[in-house]
């Protein structure tokens, strides 16, 4: 690689890192992004501060009356924190300082897999992609594995490609170590292997069954797996606290062939998350183009392991919250991406590109900046509508028509049907960017932030009224999903506000004598959100008929869970109020 394109790897390097960097000092206050997700990583991260450090025993607050020890990922990400907590005190933004030199170490190895599979331009433009995709810059530093997960999937593939093509040990011991490592940062990342059973089946047919190093790459890239998702899931048994494992049905049933819910949620996810419109339309024109060459062929055969695996997790893949589980699509979208446009500069044709590069710099700080400063919400549809498809349209004057040669062939190529083709690419590449500038914009600021920067102003003022050993109850989620089957209901956020154990309740069984239940195993006072009131209008009424309301804001209410002294006419006038009209 010559200076000053290295020079530009850098800078698209620090690009990336700046991108990252958005929010990273903030807190876990009301403008928390994935909220159940980050909280339940913090509490973990702070009950191993406060209990002890014992590695294979995470902690949730949620616990009810047990000890909280729960069922989830290999929790490498809170025991750093914690180990963190013990030098600096508890500052959630050192989770966040954590998950940023993940992301960035996995945003490095990507560029070194972009340059291992495609050429300069190509690989350029994938990194390009690949750092300004929303889902990585919205999850790089978001108390969530993803990042760690994310770095060493992206390792495995580079190090179990690079081995498959030089054959040596130090590929062969790290990609073994690195996919051992994303199957237990993330269970899910499982599907990995069968990506590298595709490779090795179109390398060597049948018989790579009998070689035995494929065999020994297998075993022990698995056994770790086996063993914590084995150990977790007797957590789940004896103590029955999941991070949205066990306690929830994430599998496809027969309904996916009839219900059109699934198949449209994961290209939502996948269209509007990964890929942009615009990017999908190039990389559908470049594999026209280029056709099944090597980089096609992988990225492929990387897209089908990722589509198995979206298909058998259907009920979670294609739900909206769940959209950071198709980060992994971004890695092959991302290598499609750069391989497209490189196929379109084989052809010799006149583009500015250093001008147009800044051009497109400055239109995502601005377009960044106009997030920061809340304007987009202010602006409307059109406001967006013209910060993605303005810059495709002055990318068209750094555009000078020429006649289309291919670089290899040194004469007319034989797709005439280019030259009017290429600045309509141009206009979609540069509105791919545009159109992830836009996302990454709108991700600064929560889309809830209104409702739960009041319940963190709430549960700081809550805190002083209840004891620190007291047990509570706050409002979940749904019991089950829209199909009857069963979810993670457990809301995290208000415990870790609140820094108090205690009881989650999902939102239909929400009641009286649910509450009296769990009074008798001791808990105290109970925080109910107004969003479970709306579902049950009488709730409310029937608390207050049993219990003090101690405070209450716009999204919450307070109770302590001593039973209601009532004078004499009180009870009179609310015998009144029962029986008259």
């Amino acid at each position: 690689m010559t200076k000053p394109r290295r020079r530009f790897f850098w800078l698209l390097f620090l690009l990336g890192a700046s991108i990252r960097s958005i929010n990273i000092w903030q807190g876990l206050d009301g403008n928390i992004r994935e909220s159940w997700r980050e909280a339940d990583i913090a509490s973990i991260a702070r009950n191993y501060y406060q209990e002890g450090m014992d590695l294979c025993y995470p902690r949730i607050d949620w616990r009810g009356d047990g000890p909280g020890y729960a069922e989830m990922e290999f929790p490498a990400l809170p025991y750093l924190m914690a180990l963190f907590y013990r030098l600096w005190g508890i500052h959630e933004t050192i989770g966040k300082i954590l998950s940023f030199c993940f992301s960035l170490a996995a945003f490095y190895f990507f560029i070194l897999l972009s340059h291992h599979l495609l050429p300069e331009r190509g690989a350029l433009a994938a990194s390009i992609f690949f750092a300004l995709n929303p889902l990585t810059g919205r999850t790089a530093n978001t108390l969530q594995p993803e990042s760690f997960m994310l770095l060493f999937y992206i390792m495995a593939v580079y190090f179990f490609i690079k081995w498959r093509k030089e054959s040596t040990f130090s590929s062969y011991s790290l990609a073994i170590l690195s996919t051992g490592s994303v199957i237990l940062a993330k269970a899910s990342a499982i599907h990995i292997g069968l990506f590298f059973l595709f490779i090795l089946s179109l390398e060597k047919g049948r018989s790579f069954i009998r070689e035995k190093e494929n065999w020994i790459y297998g075993l022990l890239s698995l056994i770790p797996g086996i063993a914590w998702y084995h150990h977790a899931h007797c957590l789940w048994l004896r103590f029955g606290n999941s991070l949205g494992i066990s306690n929830e049905s994430h599998w496809v049933g027969w309904d996916f062939f009839v219900n059109p819910y699934f198949i449209k949620g994961i290209l939502r996810n996948e269209i509007f998350y990964v890929w942009m419109p615009s990017g999908l339309i190039v990389v559908l024109l470049g594999l026209v183009l280029s056709k099944l060459n090597r980089v096609n062929k992988l990225c492929l055969l990387w897209l089908a392991a990722i589509s198995i695996y979206y298909f058998i997790a259907a009920r979670t893949t294609a739900d909206g919250w769940a959209f950071y589980y198709h980060l992994v699509s971004v890695p092959p979208a991302a290598l499609l991406f750069g391989n497209a446009v490189d196929a379109f500069l084989q052809h010799r044709q006149k583009v500015r590109l250093k001008a147009l590069l800044v051009m497109c710099g400055f239109w995502m700080a601005f377009t960044i900046g106009l997030g920061f400063a809340h304007a987009l919400e202010q602006g409307g549809s059109f406001c967006t509508l013209l910060l993605i498809y303005l810059p495709g349209l002055i990318a068209l004057l750094f555009f000078k028509p020429s006649e289309c040669r291919s670089e290899e062939r040194g004469n007319r190529s034989e797709t005439w049907w280019l030259k009017p083709l290429l600045p309509i690419v141009l206009f979609l590449i540069v509105t791919t960017f545009a159109t992830m500038s836009v996302y990454l914009a709108k991700s600064i600021h929560s889309s809830e932030y209104d409702r739960l920067q009041t319940l963190y102003t709430f549960a700081k003022e809550s805190e002083k009224k209840i004891p620190p050993n007291s047990l509570i109850i706050c409002s979940g989620g749904p019991c089950t999903d829209r199909d009857g089957y069963p979810v993670a209901y457990n809301a995290s956020y208000m415990f870790y506000w609140l820094n108090r154990k205690g009881f989650s309740i999902c939102a239909e069984e929400q009641n009286v004598d649910a509450v009296q239940a769990l009074m008798e195993r001791g808990a105290c006072f109970y925080l109910v959100e107004r969003s479970s009131v709306v579902q049950r209008p009488t709730l409310k009424n029937e608390l207050e008929e049993h219990y003090q309301l101690l405070d209450e804001c716009s999204e919450a209410y307070l109770f302590s869970l001593q039973p209601v002294v009532r004078t004499f006419s009180q009870t009179i006038r609310a015998t009144d109020e029962f029986i008259l009209p």
